[in-house]
């Protein structure tokens, strides 16, 4: 096996990091538990990680992705075995705790949401709560709290405090080799929170939407957008060289009073990079190998031919369903403008995640990725639940799933 320009990657679905990977020139070496159609031909990919994985030459580096922030444990015993493209468990811990990350925060003077252990009520405030999980991802173990304090401590948890509004994501580069600490902006996502599937867990994450241009995805004066991308991109680096981050890595925030208020870091790839590089044209891993910030500026292509904005939602599973053993995508792609279920590593998709003929899917378990260009954020997000909306209707159709759709809709 070749391993000169292979990276390993293992995880529930690898697609997005794998096309990443393939956008960066290099070839990816997948542990996959979906095994879906779209993942890149030219990848090597099981879904065994016991004989295999030992197959697998230790000079191969391995990329983090989601939810390896959770298996720390493992993630050390690979970083003793082969090169880690991203951060070491210690720094994962480290910054994932969420009063260390509030405390250094306030220290710097920048915003972030209150945070404090669960049920203790050592704050009495008129503060509105979400209780979340330490070790869940995906913003599925998460609650409003009642309006009165419990005094019912919950090991694996914390409270923090809750504000509305939309989410966003900013992502980051920190290059691995680098003496000082480097770090570069990469660029900002609004990230898509619960929808009509999932009515019991408004908080998950169900997709991203993302722009090369930063400012025009709050809907605030020019101004004031630019001073907040600048604040931004000032946490970032601050965050960088407070932790000793490595590799490719992002925060979640939220806007307080026209200014950002962290919300977590997520310290590994994001499900939100693979938007951006399809939006500015760049590859990160690319950037994050050439150790230089220098390298953006002249290899980021320039086409003036991309879409304002792209975005991509996940369409989940309203009720328990299977698809048939002679599936086939392709109808409901060439409907919403496509020609094939192939797409090349720079090509937006009609839609991705695509699983095999005779899928199972319980209620609430994402059933593919829908994709949508727009002109503005708001028309993107427009087009993306319409359709989702047309692709649900379809494999509702398809499924003869007559009572697939309840009586709530888009």
């Amino acid at each position: 096996m070749a391993n000169s320009n292979e990276v390993l990657i293992d995880g529930f679905s690898t697609r997005a990091a794998a096309w990443s990977v393939v956008r960066a020139g290099l070839r990816p070496v997948l542990f996959d538990q979906c095994l879906d159609l779209d993942l890149p031909s030219l990848a090597l990919k099981s879904e065994q990680t016991t004989e295999f994985w030992k197959k697998i030459p230790r000079s191969i580096p391995f990329l983090p992705i989601g939810g390896w922030e959770n298996r720390l444990e493992e993630l050390q015993q690979l970083a003793d075995q082969r090169p880690i493209w991203g951060n070491s468990a210690m720094v994962m811990q480290n910054i994932r705790d969420p009063i260390s990350l509030q405390q250094t925060m306030k220290i710097w003077q920048y915003q972030s949401l209150k945070v404090r252990m669960s049920g203790r009520p050592d704050d009495v405030s008129q503060l509105k709560w979400i209780r979340k999980s330490r070790s869940a991802t995906g913003g599925y173990a998460i609650s409003l709290m009642a309006d009165t304090i419990s005094d019912l401590e919950e090991n694996g948890y914390y409270e923090q405090e809750y504000i509305v509004g939309p989410v966003y994501s900013a992502q980051f580069c920190s290059f691995l080799n680098s003496q000082p600490q480097s770090t570069e902006f990469l660029g900002l996502t609004k990230q898509q929170t619960g929808c009509p599937e999932l009515p019991d867990f408004p908080f998950a994450y169900t997709g991203t939407i993302g722009t090369a241009r930063n400012e025009d995805l709050f809907e605030l004066e020019l101004s004031i957008a630019k001073k907040l991308v600048l604040e931004i991109q000032e946490i970032g680096q601050r965050l960088a060289q407070v932790y000793d981050l490595r590799g490719l890595w992002g925060f979640d925030f939220i806007l307080k009073d026209d200014r950002p208020a962290v919300i977590e870091v997520n310290p590994r790839y994001t499900a939100a990079m693979e938007v951006l590089e399809l939006a500015t044209g760049g590859s990160f891993l690319d950037l994050l190998l050439a150790n230089s910030s220098s390298f953006m500026r002249t290899n980021f292509k320039n086409d003036s031919t991309k879409p304002a904005v792209i975005g991509k939602a996940f369409l989940f599973a309203r009720s328990e369903l299977q698809l048939s053993n002679n599936w086939n995508w392709l109808p409901i792609i060439q409907e919403l403008g496509g020609i094939s279920q192939n797409y090349s590593a720079w090509e937006i998709p009609q839609l991705s995640d695509l699983p095999q003929p005779g899928k199972r899917f319980t209620t609430g378990e994402p059933i593919c990725t829908v994709w949508a260009t727009g002109k503005t954020i708001r028309n993107c997000e427009e087009q993306l639940l319409r359709r989702k909306l047309l692709v649900e209707d379809w494999i509702m159709l398809q499924t003869n799933g007559a009572a697939y759709r309840a009586a709530d809709s888009f």
